[in-house]
């Protein structure tokens, strides 16, 4: 069975970090990363390549931390070469990534909604899905979004006549990993989507990432914010 590209990507980049490193083992990697040993071996022995999950979110935070790199770094994001990359992850003027921004302002805004202001236009924002929805529920599409860009702008209406029209098993991929953000607070893994645009003569078919955060309004009401990243070919 073949695996999941950025569930490969990640292994292969932390195994490549750990040999630059001075750590002088994988448990020490562990202990550093604040991980259990047992997650750290499987990821480490590649028995995450085939999972829809992948580890969490906070665990490959710390692993990065711990490498000395980045998060966008292990799961593909930064396409420099490994010496450019390694300065650059040393430097005092370091760019951070989309996914690692979001996931700082997660920690430190406690989950507020109205702290993604600075990055609000990365995300679109979905309702909380309930039991009887067939199809997630898109209430806004950010400005640099790869759905804005498929669209052509952040058009909410036609956001939603596309995702009405997803396939049923695209549909519960997308409700089944906004629970998996419900229950977690925040979630990211690999998705694929085979689709004929309904609103737009253009079919879409691509591999992305998509990191999913769990955020609440100053009035308790509670969105999803949902990042994608596309999976070079």
């Amino acid at each position: 069975m073949q695996g999941n590209p950025i569930a490969i990507t990640l292994r292969t980049r932390i195994k490549d970090a750990f040999e630059r490193s001075e750590l002088p083992s994988y448990s020490a990697l562990s202990r550093a990363a604040g991980m259990s040993r047992p997650v750290a071996q499987k990821l480490l022995a590649g028995q995450f390549d085939n999972s829809k999950d992948g580890p969490g979110v906070f665990s490959v935070k710390r692993m990065a931390n711990a490498l000395g790199t980045t998060v966008g770094h292990l799961l593909g994001e930064d396409l420099s070469s490994d010496i450019i990359s390694q300065s650059f992850f040393t430097g005092t003027n370091r760019k951070k990534s989309v996914i690692e921004k979001l996931m700082e302002t997660y920690w430190r805004g406690a989950g507020r909604y109205e702290a993604f202001d600075p990055l609000i236009e990365d995300c679109d924002v979905y309702s909380i899905p309930n039991a009887d929805d067939l199809a997630p529920q898109i209430v806004r599409v950010g400005k640099r979004t790869l759905f804005a860009g498929r669209l052509g702008g952040p058009f909410q209406r036609d956001a939603q006549r596309e995702i009405d029209q997803f396939a049923a098993e695209k549909k519960q991929d997308v409700l089944e990993f906004f629970g998996r953000v419900l229950r977690e607070k925040t979630a990211i893994g690999n998705a694929f989507l085979d689709h004929n645009m309904v609103t737009r003569p253009a079919r879409v078919s691509a591999s992305n990432v998509r990191l999913g955060l769990l955020t609440q309004t100053a009035r308790g009401q509670q969105q999803i914010l949902l990042h994608t990243l596309p999976i070079p070919a």
